[in-house]
Formats: structure tokens, C-alpha cells, sequence
């Protein structure tokens, strides 16, 4: 299966996120929707490839958004690449907190609803590990 695998160091592979692009996608846009409705659709529309049903002025909006308003950290998640990459401990803890509290309205998710409270677990955990023992969070 084609995927993103993260790795850190000192932790086992079994308490880290392993699943297909599509998965992380979809968790990525449960993500953005906690945070704020209204983002979350934009960034449903963005993440579209190709992304035919966003318009110029609602990318605008978006990328707005990402680039000026302070998300908490949540900006570094949400635009990281998803098949490389690395996450600083310090990134983690921004993006810890600014997920630490996030909860999921099951009814407007579409995908893997039953799961998404613990792949968000996987994630707080990871991110939680990584700026307390100051480990690099690796996205392969």
C-alpha cells in the first residue's frame, strides 16, 4: 500500500500513524473543519486535485488565512507536504496545541468516522512525544 509512514526515533512503530494519502487527507480536512467550519470547507475545496470547485476568490480567502491569521501552529500542519518532510520539536508543540482540544462533529465527516477520534489520539500522542523529548517527527 502507497502511504504515509511517520517515524520517530525512541518511539514504537505501532504508536505512530500509518495509513494511505487518502486517510491522512481526509483527517487533515476532519482537522481544518474542527478548527472552524467554514475553514474547513474551504481547505476541502483547496485540497481538491485538481481543485476545479475552489474559486479564485475563495483560494484567495484561504491562502488568507493560512498565511495571516494566527492558526496556532495549525497553518504548519495543514499545508505540510504528506509524503516527506519532518516536523521540529517545536513545531509539534505548536501544532499540539493548537489540536489538543479540537472535537470532531461526527455527522459532517464522510470518512472513517468511526476511527477518527483515534487516529486524532495517534496524532496528539506523536506530537506530544516529539516536543517532550525533542525528537524529530518524520513524515516518509
Amino acid at each position: 500500500m502507497m502511504g504515509l509512514d511517520i517515524y520517530i526515533k525512541g518511539m514504537d512503530r505501532k504508536e505512530t500513524y500509518h495509513d494511505s494519502y487518502g486517510s491522512f487527507r481526509y483527517y487533515r480536512e476532519a482537522v481544518a473543519t474542527a478548527y472552524d467550519k467554514d475553514f474547513g470547507e474551504l481547505y476541502k475545496k483547496w485540497y481538491q486535485i485538481p481543485n476545479y470547485n475552489i474559486t479564485i476568490e475563495e483560494e484567495t480567502d484561504l491562502l488568507f488565512k493560512i498565511n495571516n491569521v494566527n492558526l496556532g501552529g495549525l497553518d504548519i500542519f495543514l499545508a505540510h507536504s504528506d509524503d516527506e518532510g519532518k516536523l521540529k520539536p517545536k513545531d509539534c508543540k505548536l501544532i499540539y496545541n493548537a489540536m489538543k482540544d479540537l472535537v470532531f462533529e461526527k455527522e459532517n465527516l464522510n470518512f472513517r468516522i468511526e476511527c477518527i477520534d483515534e487516529i486524532h489520539q495517534i496524532w496528539l500522542k506523536m506530537l506530544k512525544y516529539c516536543y517532550q523529548k525533542r525528537k524529530t517527527l518524520y513524515f516518509c
